[in-house]
């Protein structure tokens, strides 16, 4: 019951999100859920970072996310917040990284080439056989609130933070704190100009 109330207030949210938008074929609005510039964040990886943290506080707390979405979190705090903001804060952070990484990949003019793609094919094989059969597999991808498309396409960011990671190494005096700090530069950038629109 617990995960039919969170999944309804989540609901509820991408309504408000996404108004009356077209859906992609996973049934998620084709509108971004925020962006900024070119970093967009899709309306299924919002959904899968906030069901996941509020999953991890209806566990936490006990109770249904429903329930204590709009109770304060901590009210000792300069701002205090609720719950649904915490979620929302967290989603965003999640789901952010992602774009952050697509911007700098096709900024830095870089692509995806076949072989990466059978890599992540390669990758998803091995899942398969992990599971069992394909059917276990999409079940355990649908039960972490995730379709196979966004879970490969997970898989497929990996590649495109090694593909950056190399091309970035390769610039001279460039080192892996310098990595660090333009990640991190980019990330807050682009949340901060997020959390105020």
């Amino acid at each position: 019951m617990k995960k039919f109330a969170t999944l309804l207030a989540l609901v509820l949210a991408f309504s408000g999100l996404s108004g009356c938008s077209s859906k992609n074929a996973d049934g998620f609005p084709n509108e971004p859920a925020a962006t900024m510039g070119d970093a967009k964040v899709s309306a299924e990886s919002f959904y899968y970072y906030f069901s996941n943290v509020a999953s991890s506080l209806e566990t936490d707390k006990n109770q249904a996310f429903a329930d204590l979405a709009d109770t304060i979190y901590d009210d000792t705090a300069e701002e205090p917040k609720t719950y649904r903001q915490l979620c929302e804060e967290s989603a965003i952070d999640g789901s952010m990284v992602e774009a952050i990484i697509d911007v700098l990949f096709n900024e830095a003019k870089l692509t995806i080439e076949p072989a990466d793609e059978e890599s992540v094919k390669q990758q998803d094989d091995s899942y398969i056989a992990q599971f069992g059969s394909e059917e276990d597999y999409e079940k355990a991808i649908t039960d972490a609130g995730m379709s196979r498309s966004f879970f490969e396409n997970s898989l497929l960011t990996y590649v495109k933070i090694d593909k950056l990671t190399e091309s970035l190494r390769g610039t001279e005096g460039f080192t892996d704190d310098d990595l660090f700090a333009l990640m991190t530069d980019s990330f807050v950038r682009v949340k901060h100009i997020l959390l105020k629109t």
